[in-house]
């Protein structure tokens, strides 16, 4: 996600489009309409990226929190922050991602043996640090 979009030079352009179209009603409303629309289908990706997530109860907001990371860090690219502070943000949310996958399958895997999982079924098993969002 990182390499194909959010990292790249032209996702800032694309912002600096939009903010500077803010005062602009209708075209504002045009957006927020395209920007669903996009919001859905990343969404769609996102649980075919995570399918462990689905199902979830908060699924979407996790995946929408994880889309408001990203795009946070890409309009910062904007001032040129130190590569170290990108990667490390990039390395942050991936363990928080690889957290909430052995999470939800733990939780699943602990539901299949008992009916009700006990603590250490749920506690999340860290994975060595992942390579960044990519």
């Amino acid at each position: 996600a990182w390499q194909l979009t959010y990292g790249r030079p032209s996702y800032v352009t694309m912002w600096s489009i939009f903010m500077a179209c803010r005062t602009d009603a209708e075209l504002l409303q045009h957006l927020a309409v395209e920007r669903e629309n996009l919001r859905l289908r990343m969404a769609g990706g996102f649980l075919h990226a995570f399918p462990e997530l689905a199902g979830r109860p908060e699924q979407e907001n996790f995946a929408n929190l994880v889309f408001s990371a990203l795009r946070g860090m890409g309009v910062q690219e904007m001032f040129q922050p130190p590569a170290s502070l990108c990667a490390g943000q990039r390395a942050e949310l991936v363990d928080l991602l690889v957290l909430r996958c052995e999470r939800a399958l733990a939780s699943r895997s602990g539901a299949r043996t008992s009916a009700s999982p006990s603590a250490s079924a749920t506690a999340p098993v860290r994975r060595a640090r992942r390579s960044p969002v990519a």
